[in-house]
C-alpha cells in the first residue's frame, strides 16, 4: 500500500484491536449482568418460598416448641412431609425453621425426614452447631439475609427470614436451593454471552471486509490522481514546487531545467536561498518566517533567482501553505511564472514615461483621470495626499462617492458636457478629503479615440477652500460692516438724545404724576393717565434703543438660571396677575457660565412678549421649561396667546419690526400694547453674543414658543471629554501664560490646564500690565490671551509687545468682542502660530486649540 502510511496501518491494526476488545467487554459485562439477574431471580424465589413456611406451619408452633419433647411424633412428621412435598413441588433442597434458645440455634421444623442420629426421624430441635454466624445475625435484621453457605449437608444458596410467632417467638424461615442448581444456570448464561460475542464478530466481519476493500479502491484513485497531476505539472511551462518550512526543495517539476540550467535532482533535498539573488535571498528568508508565523502564503510576489550561468531571472511566485494535521505549517508548494521578458517591457515603457510623470507627481495641481463612469484610471500623488488615500485604494472606485450631496448634480451635468464639443468645462465643488470637507475648482479635458468618441476624462485641479472661503468672509464683514454702521449710526443718535429725551420724558411723566394727584375730572384724569402710559412706552423704548446700538463683549461669570427666571416672574409679577404660569425645571441643571445682565434681559423680553400675546385670551397661560439638552442649556418660554403669522416668523428679529399698536392689523392685542421693535432683536444678540441659538414656532390662535440652546461651560473636563482629548496627539507639562482677567473664567482655564490629561504649569496674569511682567520674567511655551482687559493695555498691545521680542511662541486668543473678531483675520494671515477662539467656548474646543498651537 503505497499511499498508505505506517501511522495509517497502525490506526487501522488497532481499530480491530479495539473492537476485539470492545466485544470482549461486552461479553463480560453481559455474563456478569445476567449472572447478577439469575441471583437476583433465585434469591427472590428462596424469599418467597421461606415466607410461605408461616401459613404451611401452625400458627403457635414456634410458641409450644421449647424443648426436645414439646412437639409430638406425629405432629412433627407430619410437618415434615409438608416441608417436604413443598421442597418437591418447588425444586427447593431444603425448607425449614430454626429458633435460638440459650444463644444456639436449633431446627425446630424440617424437610428432611431420614436422621440416623434421632429415634424421631426428624431434624426437630436439631442442634445447629456447624451454622454460620450469618444465621445469628439474621435473628437481628428485620430484613432478609442471603448467603451461599457449606456445611455437613452441603453447600446451598441460603435466605434466611425472620419472623415473629403470635405468642411472640421469633425463628428464622429459611430456604436453600442446591448450588449445583445456580451453576448450571450460571453456565447456561456464559454460553449465551458467549454466543453473542461470536455472532458480533461474525456480523463486523463484512464490515472490516468492506472498509479493507473500499480504501484499496480509495488508494488506488489516489494513485491514479497523482499519476495525471504528476503529468499535468510536468507538461506546463511555470516552475512548481513545494519547499519545507526551512526553506529546502522537496520537490521540483523539470521546468527547473529549461529555466535555471539545474537538474530536478541537482536542487532536490538543496536550500532555495543560494539560488536566489543575493539582494533578495535575505528578505525571503524573513518573508518565510512570517508566513510560518501567520500560516499564509504569498501571492504575485516578485523573487529574483540565479541561473546555473549566473544570470538573473524575474519569476512572479504563488506559493500556499502546507499544513499537518495540527495545523502547523511543515512547508509551502506554489508556481513560479518567468516575468523577465514582461519585466524588461514595462521598464521601457517605464523610461518612456518618466518625464510625463515627473511632470505629474511634482506638482500641486490635482490630476485625475477616470472613465465614462467616472471610476478612477490615474491619481496623482496630490490627489491621494490631499484625500488622505493611497492609490490602490482610489483606482477602479467611483470618484462620485467623494463629492457633497449637494454638488453632485451639477458635477453630473459638467461631465455630460464634455461629451459634446469642445470637450471642456470648468466645475467648482466639495469632496470629503482627509481635512473634511473641501472646496474644489476642476478644468475637465477628454481623451478621444480613432472614432472622436470620448473614451477618457482628465480633471486639472486645485484647492480653492481658503477662496470660498475668504468670499464668504467677505460677505459677512461687508453685511456685519453694513450692520455696525447702522448700529454705530442708530448708537450715535440714540447716545446724543436718549440723555435729552429721558429729561423730557422725565418732566413730562413728573408733572403728570403731580396733575394726576390733585386731579378731580374724570376726563381730564383719563387723558393723563394716557400721557403717563406713553411716557413709559418712550421710556422702554429709548433702554430698548440703546441697548441694541451698544457694541459690548459678555462678561462672564457663573449663575444660576433657575434663579433668574424666578426673580424675573417676581418682578413681572403684577403684569402675570391674570396668567396661568407653569414652571417645569429639569433635573441637574448646572451654573452657567455668561452675561447674567444680557441673559435676564433676553428672558425678560421674552416673557413680556408672551404677556402681550395672551392680551385678549380668555385662558392665558405661559409655560416656562428650563433643561439640560446633551451639550446644551436648553430654555422654552411657550404662550396659549395669538400666534404669529407664517409669513412674518423671519422678520421678527430684525430692528423696528413689530406687529403691536398701529401694526396690529388683526386686532390680536390689547390695543393698550405698544411695541418698541427692538425686543426681539435685543434678544437674539444677546444669544449670539453667547454662542447660543433661538428657534421660533408659532401658529395663528393657538400659541408661539421660543427655544433658546446656550453652550454650558463646565467647570472641569468630565469623563468623555478627557478619552476625545488624549485621542489627539497631544502635549503636556508645558509651561503656560493665562491672561484673563474674568475670575469665573480663568478658574475654569486654570483647573483644565493643570489637571490631567493636560498637566501644564500656569501662571495667570489679570491684566495687560501684569501679563507683560510675567513674560519678561519667565519663558512660555504658549500664552492664552483675553482681548478685553482692565487698564490701559488690552490683549492686542499685549500680543504686539510679545512679537516684537519673541516671534516663535504661540498664543492663542480666546475673546468674543465684535470689533477685535473682525481684525484679527489679517493677523491670523501673517502669524501662524496665532489662532482665535470665541467666547464663551466648550472646554474641549478651549484644549483642543491650546493643544493645536503647541503641536505645530
Amino acid at each position: 500500500m503505497k499511499y498508505t502510511s505506517f501511522s495509517d496501518r497502525l490506526i487501522f491494526v488497532l481499530a480491530i484491536v479495539l473492537y476485539l476488545a470492545a466485544l470482549g467487554v461486552f461479553g463480560y459485562w453481559n455474563y456478569h449482568h445476567d449472572k447478577h439477574e439469575i441471583m437476583n431471580r433465585i434469591d427472590k424465589e428462596l424469599y418467597n418460598y421461606a415466607s410461605t413456611l408461616k401459613y404451611v406451619l401452625p400458627g403457635d408452633y414456634h410458641d409450644r416448641a421449647v424443648d426436645k419433647t414439646a412437639i409430638s411424633v406425629r405432629e412433627d412428621r407430619h410437618i415434615a412431609d409438608k416441608l417436604t412435598r413443598l421442597v418437591r413441588t418447588t425444586g427447593l433442597k431444603y425448607a425449614y425453621t430454626i429458633i435460638k434458645k440459650e444463644d444456639k440455634l436449633f431446627f425446630v421444623a424440617s424437610d428432611i425426614t431420614a436422621d440416623p442420629e434421632t429415634e424421631r426421624g426428624t431434624f426437630y430441635f436439631f442442634p445447629y452447631d456447624e451454622a454460620d454466624p450469618v444465621f445469628n445475625q439474621a435473628f437481628e435484621k428485620e430484613t432478609p439475609s442471603y448467603k451461599t453457605v457449606s456445611d455437613q449437608w452441603g453447600t446451598v444458596r441460603t435466605v434466611m427470614v425472620r419472623e415473629r410467632s403470635p405468642g411472640g417467638t421469633f425463628y428464622l424461615a429459611c430456604a436453600d436451593h442446591d448450588i449445583g442448581y445456580i451453576k448450571s444456570e450460571l453456565q447456561n448464561n456464559l454460553i449465551r454471552s458467549m454466543m453473542i460475542i461470536l455472532i458480533l464478530l461474525i456480523l463486523g466481519l463484512p464490515i472490516i471486509i468492506t472498509y479493507i476493500r473500499l480504501r484499496t479502491r480509495y488508494l488506488d484513485t489516489i494513485e491514479e490522481s497523482e499519476n495525471k497531476y504528476r503529468n499535468l505539472v510536468e507538461s506546463t511551462e511555470d516552475l512548481v514546487w513545494t519547499i519545507n518550512n526551512q526553506g529546502v526543495h522537496t520537490y521540483s517539476n523539470h521546468a527547473v531545467k529549461r529555466f535555471l540550467g539545474y537538474s530536478v535532482d541537482e536542487v532536490t533535498g538543496k536550500s532555495a536561498f543560494p539560488v536566489m539573488y543575493p539582494d533578495d535571498a535575505a528578505r525571503w528568508e524573513e518573508k518565510l518566517k512570517a508566513c510560518i508565523a501567520a500560516k499564509t502564503g504569498w501571492k504575485n510576489e516578485i523573487i529574483r533567482w540565479l541561473n546555473k550561468e549566473g544570470d538573473t531571472r524575474i519569476f512572479e511566485s504563488t506559493a500556499a501553505p502546507i499544513l499537518d494535521k495540527s495545523g502547523d505549517v511543515i512547508g509551502f508548494q506554489g508556481l513560479d511564472r518567468d516575468i523577465t521578458e514582461r519585466i524588461s517591457a514595462q521598464e521601457a515603457l517605464k523610461e518612456s514615461e518618466e518625464k510625463y510623470r515627473i511632470i505629474v507627481e511634482n506638482q500641486t495641481d490635482l490630476v485625475v483621470k477616470v472613465d465614462l463612469e467616472g471610476r478612477f484610471l490615474f491619481v496623482s500623488p496630490s490627489y491621494c495626499k490631499m484625500f488622505g488615500r493611497q492609490e490602490k485604494e482610489l483606482l477602479g472606485n467611483l470618484f462620485m462617492p467623494l463629492v457633497h450631496e449637494e454638488d453632485k448634480g451639477k458635477t453630473y451635468r459638467a461631465m455630460e458636457k464634455m461629451l459634446q464639443p469642445p470637450h471642456s468645462a470648468y466645475i467648482e465643488h466639495r469632496a470629503m478629503t482627509n481635512q473634511g470637507w473641501r472646496w474644489f475648482g476642476w478644468m475637465g479635458s477628454v481623451v478621444l479615440d480613432s472614432v472622436g468618441e470620448v473614451i477618457e476624462i482628465i480633471g486639472v485641479g486645485r484647492d480653492i477652500t481658503a477662496n470660498k472661503i475668504a468670499e464668504a468672509d467677505k460677505i459677512k464683514a461687508q453685511r456685519i460692516a453694513a450692520e455696525h454702521e447702522s448700529y454705530a449710526f442708530v448708537g450715535k443718535i440714540s447716545g446724543a438724545l436718549a440723555h435729552d429725551f429721558n429729561n423730557i420724558l422725565g418732566a413730562i411723566m413728573g408733572r403728570t404724576e403731580l396733575a394726576l394727584l390733585k386731579c378731580n375730572d374724570p376726563e381730564l384724569e383719563k387723558s393723563l393717565s394716557i400721557i403717563m402710559d406713553q411716557t413709559y412706552r418712550g421710556r422702554n423704548l429709548t433702554k430698548n434703543l440703546v441697548a441694541f446700538a451698544k457694541d459690548m463683549e459678555p462678561k462672564q461669570e457663573y449663575f444660576k438660571i433657575n434663579e433668574k427666571i424666578n426673580l424675573l416672574l417676581d418682578l413681572m409679577r403684577k403684569d402675570l396677575s391674570s396668567v396661568a404660569v407653569n414652571q417645569d425645571i429639569g433635573p441637574n441643571i448646572p451654573d452657567f457660565l455668561g452675561d447674567p445682565g444680557m441673559i435676564e434681559h433676553a428672558l425678560m423680553n421674552l416673557i413680556q412678549n408672551s404677556i402681550h400675546a395672551v392680551s385678549l385670551s380668555s385662558d392665558p397661560r405661559i409655560a416656562i421649561r428650563s433643561r439640560v439638552c446633551g451639550q446644551d442649556l436648553c430654555i422654552e418660554i411657550e404662550d396659549n396667546g395669538c400666534g404669529i403669522p407664517d409669513e412674518h416668523l423671519e422678520e421678527i428679529f430684525n430692528p423696528t419690526f413689530s406687529l403691536k399698536g398701529s401694526k396690529d392689523l388683526t386686532q390680536s392685542y390689547d390695543t393698550k400694547i405698544k411695541g418698541t421693535g427692538y425686543g426681539l432683536a435685543n434678544v437674539k444678540k444677546n444669544i449670539d453674543l453667547h454662542n447660543g441659538s433661538i428657534q421660533v414656532s408659532s401658529k395663528v390662535g393657538m400659541g408661539t414658543k421660543f427655544l433658546i440652546r446656550l453652550p454650558i461651560t463646565k467647570k472641569e473636563l468630565d469623563q468623555e471629554e478627557i478619552l476625545e482629548i488624549e485621542e489627539e496627539l497631544f502635549e503636556t507639562g508645558k509651561s503656560i501664560l493665562l491672561v484673563e482677567d474674568e475670575t469665573a473664567i480663568s478658574e475654569i482655564q486654570y483647573s483644565i490646564l493643570t489637571h490631567p490629561p493636560c498637566s501644564h504649569q500656569v501662571d495667570i496674569a489679570i491684566s495687560g500690565d501684569a501679563a507683560i511682567d510675567l513674560f519678561n520674567r519667565n519663558p512660555y511655551d504658549l500664552i492664552s490671551l483675553d482681548y478685553q482687559l482692565p487698564g490701559k493695555l488690552n490683549g492686542l498691545d499685549v500680543y504686539e509687545y510679545i512679537r516684537k521680542t519673541n516671534k516663535t511662541v504661540p498664543i492663542l486668543f480666546v475673546s468674543g468682542n465684535i470689533e477685535f473678531i473682525e481684525s484679527i483675520k489679517s493677523l491670523k494671515e501673517n502669524d501662524a502660530l496665532m489662532d482665535h477662539i470665541s467666547k464663551p467656548c466648550q472646554n474641549r474646543d478651549y484644549i483642543k486649540a491650546v493643544n493645536r498651537l503647541l503641536v505645530r
